[in-house]
């Protein structure tokens, strides 16, 4: 089983603090109508966000 990706381990990743990362997902909840993150995920892949986030294509 995998282990769950966290608010601070995305914060890590995107420079940030894990209470921004939270507070951007209450946002994204509130938005997609979903009563938390799972349900949040479970509404936003049906409505067609990539399973993956997009990779940056490097310069040529």
């Amino acid at each position: 089983m995998t282990r769950a990706i966290t608010s601070e381990d995305i914060a890590r990743r995107l420079n940030s603090l894990p209470a921004v990362v939270r507070h951007a997902g209450r946002g994204l909840c509130t938005a997609f109508m979903a009563a938390n993150s799972t349900h949040f995920v479970t509404v936003a892949r049906a409505t067609g966000l990539p399973a993956t986030p997009y990779q940056r294509e490097s310069a040529p």
